[in-house]
């Protein structure tokens, strides 16, 4: 198991616990992909290595470029993980995070690796089939 899989689980289940208490499942996973995308981006790298700009100015960052997207929990993650400089576990969270939404709601994820591209009527049979034999829904 990764030190960031490890490190990211706690708050991960936090995050989905509260989600899941307010109904907000779908909302939170928005904003959890919002956060991921910044900071997988080239200039957040270059902000976290920075040395003289302080874990709240990194925060309050991150929470103005992501901005609309972010409710007040979403802010408060983000403060918290700027707080524990622990800003780089955000895609591992947000992984974490989809796949215990995903089991909440009875789905799974699944792959289709094929030679041609496949049109929208094949990839809708396959799921269909997928989801008639797994007795889940399917998202390819």
């Amino acid at each position: 198991m990764s030190e960031l899989t490890t490190a990211a689980r706690p708050y991960a289940k936090a995050v989905f616990e509260m989600a899941q208490e307010s109904s907000a499942l779908k909302e939170w996973s928005d904003q959890l992909a919002a956060m991921s995308a910044v900071v997988a981006s080239e200039d957040s790298a270059t902000l976290l290595a920075h040395p003289r700009i302080s874990k709240a100015e990194k925060s309050e960052i991150f929470s103005d470029v992501v901005g609309k997207d972010l409710s007040q929990g979403g802010r408060n993650l983000l403060m918290t993980l700027g707080e524990n400089d622990r800003f780089t576990l955000i895609p591992e969270i947000a992984s974490i995070f989809e796949g215990m939404k995903a089991e909440a709601e009875g789905a799974v994820e699944a792959q289709v690796i094929s030679a041609m591209e496949m049109s929208d009527k094949q990839q809708a049979k396959i799921a269909a089939a997928l989801q008639k034999r797994l007795g889940r829904e399917v998202k390819l």
